[in-house]
């Protein structure tokens, strides 16, 4: 039996007194330890466990060209199984769904030279933030114009516009 101890009480780890924060979102979820352990190779302070709507929509992006990574290969005029690529790494390196998005359309527009993709302050406005706000998130997300260029994850971008 495993258990937690506070100001000398042990507190029994149990299937339903499990809880975790989801990466995505930032709500309380319940965990269930067993399922993560049995993977093999967890690590308690490492392992992030996203909400249940977050894993659906990271799924989703992750099995294909939802209707925004549609959107943003039109409007660079790539093909949709580039952004979907560029997605999917992005996904494995942990960025958010929105991070995802942004940082896609980036390594296109940096690729493609089309020029500037948003200013801070577009962020802003679409995030309904302050534009402090939204440049914390971007540089919370890794997004800085040399870190995408400069970031493996973005590769298939700039060989893709090498052809």
């Amino acid at each position: 039996m495993f258990y937690l101890k506070h100001s000398g009480e042990k507190l029994p780890i149990e299937g339903d007194n499990v809880y975790t924060i989801c990466p995505e979102c930032g709500r309380e979820h319940t965990v269930d330890l067993q399922e993560i352990l049995e993977g093999g190779s967890a690590d308690l302070y490492g392992t992030a466990v996203y909400c249940e709507e977050c894993s659906a929509r990271r799924e989703a992006v992750r099995q294909g060209p939802d209707s925004t990574l549609q959107q943003i290969a039109a409007d660079f005029a790539v093909p949709e199984w580039l952004a979907v690529q560029l997605a999917r790494s992005a996904l494995d390196n942990c960025l958010t769904v929105d991070g995802v998005y942004w940082g896609v359309r980036l390594a296109l527009s940096l690729a493609s030279g089309k020029g500037e993709l948003a200013s801070v302050q577009d962020i802003a406005d679409r995030c309904g933030c302050t534009v402090g706000e939204a440049l914390r998130m971007l540089r919370d997300e890794g997004i800085e114009p040399a870190a995408v260029a400069l970031s493996s994850i973005w590769q298939p971008a700039f060989d893709y516009f090498r052809r």
